[in-house]
């Protein structure tokens, strides 16, 4: 399962290799950020053959279903002990 999204949602749910990569992830993040950028963090977590069925069976189970408040609490149940893979940061001009 591959994740993004903002710093402020994804790190509680990320893990680092170590805490050094944390705290100089979360330092630039927020250089970033009192500069006006957007900031966004990418995980991955690689699932067992079981999760990867219940995932897919919660997922199926909101096909007919067009709800924000179910696929929240589907992520909340997967979206867990992401590996951390990067940052970045957009200008946004909105």
């Amino acid at each position: 399962m591959y994740s993004k999204g903002a710093d402020s949602s994804l790190l509680p749910l990320t893990k680092f290799k170590s805490q050094k990569e944390k705290d100089e992830t979360v330092d630039t993040i927020n250089k970033f950020a009192t500069r006006g950028f957007r900031t966004m963090v990418f995980g991955r977590k690689v699932m067992t053959r079981n999760e990867y069925l219940s995932f897919k069976s919660a997922m199926d189970g909101l096909q007919y279903i067009s709800s924000t408040e179910g696929l929240n609490k589907v992520y909340a149940r997967f979206e867990n002990n992401l590996e951390f893979l990067g940052s970045t940061c957009v200008i946004d001009e909105m």
